[in-house]
């Protein structure tokens, strides 16, 4: 009788140890590649299109949205102004690069009581990575953020 209380003993320490290996051994891998990726692509991603050139007089980007933060721009280009040509040039690089991506995403920039450029959708029940970005401006600091969801 006591053999058998051993034996079932025995037993159950090894199905014990048949599940901690289980889960030990064969866990899911972490997301930690993914989030870094995340993060460094939204970083890159408005550091980059901050500072790229238009075709609009060789004026970045950043210049663009300063100047639309005025109440009367002066920056033309063609036949539109300089908040237009900003948010058309920033939903085009957007959605080229994180479209083929499969990435959500929203971008907004603005100054005190006026936002300057909108793109994008804000889905605040996801998961998110946010990278602001401050820029001095004539009528104050504008806040510049990017948020990519995962």
């Amino acid at each position: 009788m006591e053999i058998m209380g051993l034996a079932i003993i025995v037993v159950l320490m090894i199905l014990g140890l048949l599940f901690a290996v289980r889960f030990i051994l064969f866990k899911s891998p972490s997301t930690y590649r993914s989030e870094y990726t995340t993060t460094q692509l939204t970083a890159n991603m408005l550091n980059t299109m901050l500072n790229v050139n238009t075709e609009c007089n060789q004026v970045s980007v950043s210049e663009l949205l300063q100047d639309a933060s005025r109440d009367s721009p002066n920056i033309v280009c063609g036949i539109q102004n300089s908040q237009d040509f900003a948010n058309e040039t920033i939903s085009y690089l957007l959605n080229k690069t994180l479209d083929p991506l499969r990435r959500d995403y929203y971008f907004r920039a603005s100054v005190p009581d006026k936002v300057v450029v909108e793109a994008g959708t804000s889905l605040t029940n996801r998961e998110r990575e946010r990278k602001t970005h401050f820029l001095q401006t004539d009528v104050g600091i504008m806040t510049i953020s990017l948020d990519v969801y995962g």
